[in-house]
């Protein structure tokens, strides 16, 4: 997949079974919150994507924040009106 686009990569995943609320061990951080937090061209599609598979919109991590506080953080605006 050299080359392939992140959103391309990740409906592959989805669309192959992967788990959109699976999050990481070490900072117990959402596949929905990285999306979120790293702001890119591509973000509110690669939010859609993870929503249309039952990510969780209300997931909070180890520490108590959440999928909006990080959109919020991250100024992630093109996001918040799919994850409100």
């Amino acid at each position: 997949m050299t080359g392939g686009s992140s959103l391309a990569i990740i409906r592959t995943l989805l669309f192959s079974g992967a788990n959109p609320n699976k999050n990481d061990t070490l900072n117990t951080k959402s596949c929905l919150m990285a999306a979120v937090s790293n702001p890119r061209k591509d973000t509110r599609e690669i939010v859609a994507a993870l929503l249309q598979h039952d990510a969780n919109p209300n997931y909070r991590n180890a520490i108590g924040t959440s999928v909006l506080d990080m959109a919020k953080a991250s100024d992630a605006t093109v996001s918040l009106s799919l994850i409100i």
